[in-house]
Protein backbone atom coordinates (compact mmCIF):
# COMPACT_ATOMS: atom_id res chain seq x y z
CA UNK A 1 0.00 0.00 0.00
CA UNK A 2 1.47 3.83 -0.62
CA UNK A 3 1.71 6.11 2.12
CA UNK A 4 1.59 9.46 1.29
CA UNK A 5 4.06 11.00 3.68
CA UNK A 6 2.56 15.11 4.47
CA UNK A 7 4.75 18.39 6.10
CA UNK A 8 3.51 18.05 9.45
CA UNK A 9 2.50 21.20 11.59
CA UNK A 10 5.79 22.84 13.56
CA UNK A 11 4.34 25.39 16.04
CA UNK A 12 1.20 27.16 16.18
CA UNK A 13 2.41 29.97 13.67
CA UNK A 14 4.31 28.21 10.86
CA UNK A 15 2.02 27.55 7.84
CA UNK A 16 5.38 26.25 5.17
CA UNK A 17 8.69 25.37 6.09
CA UNK A 18 11.96 24.87 3.90
CA UNK A 19 13.51 21.67 2.56
CA UNK A 20 17.00 21.97 4.09
CA UNK A 21 18.63 18.42 3.21
CA UNK A 22 16.83 15.35 1.75
CA UNK A 23 18.60 12.12 3.57
CA UNK A 24 16.89 9.00 0.92
CA UNK A 25 16.33 8.98 -2.81
CA UNK A 26 13.32 7.29 -4.90
CA UNK A 27 13.93 3.43 -4.37
CA UNK A 28 15.95 3.28 -0.96
CA UNK A 29 14.23 1.10 1.98
CA UNK A 30 13.76 3.31 4.98
CA UNK A 31 12.40 2.12 8.63
CA UNK A 32 9.81 3.49 10.71
CA UNK A 33 11.32 6.64 12.45
CA UNK A 34 14.22 6.86 9.92
CA UNK A 35 14.82 10.26 9.34
CA UNK A 36 13.87 11.43 5.55
CA UNK A 37 14.77 14.78 5.35
CA UNK A 38 15.32 18.20 7.25
CA UNK A 39 13.15 20.89 7.33
CA UNK A 40 13.54 24.49 8.94
CA UNK A 41 10.43 26.79 9.58
CA UNK A 42 10.88 30.12 11.32
CA UNK A 43 12.24 29.09 14.54
CA UNK A 44 13.54 25.43 14.15
CA UNK A 45 15.01 23.03 12.15
CA UNK A 46 13.54 19.48 12.45
CA UNK A 47 13.25 16.10 10.71
CA UNK A 48 10.92 14.34 8.98
CA UNK A 49 10.24 10.66 10.13
CA UNK A 50 9.35 7.87 7.89
CA UNK A 51 6.04 6.36 9.73
CA UNK A 52 6.54 3.02 8.25
CA UNK A 53 8.63 0.85 6.52
CA UNK A 54 9.21 0.51 3.21
CA UNK A 55 10.55 2.20 -0.58
CA UNK A 56 10.75 5.69 -1.36
CA UNK A 57 8.70 5.49 -4.46
CA UNK A 58 8.11 9.05 -5.30
CA UNK A 59 9.78 12.49 -3.64
CA UNK A 60 7.50 15.48 -4.61
CA UNK A 61 9.76 18.18 -2.72
CA UNK A 62 13.50 19.44 -3.89
CA UNK A 63 16.18 21.31 -1.46
CA UNK A 64 15.47 24.71 -0.74
CA UNK A 65 11.72 24.81 -1.94
CA UNK A 66 8.89 26.61 0.62
CA UNK A 67 6.48 23.94 1.28
CA UNK A 68 3.00 24.60 2.62
CA UNK A 69 2.00 21.91 6.02
CA UNK A 70 0.18 19.50 5.20
CA UNK A 71 1.59 19.28 1.15
CA UNK A 72 2.78 15.33 -0.08
CA UNK A 73 6.56 15.41 0.54
CA UNK A 74 7.08 12.00 -0.71
CA UNK A 75 5.00 8.48 -1.36
CA UNK A 76 6.34 5.51 0.69
CA UNK A 77 5.35 1.68 -0.67
CA UNK A 78 4.96 0.09 2.09
CA UNK A 79 6.74 -3.80 2.95
CA UNK A 80 3.92 -6.46 3.10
Amino acid sequence: MKVDVLIPQQGLTSEEVVIVEIFKKVGEKVKTGEEILQMESEKANFPLESPTDGIIVEIRVKEQDEVNIGEVALVIEEDR
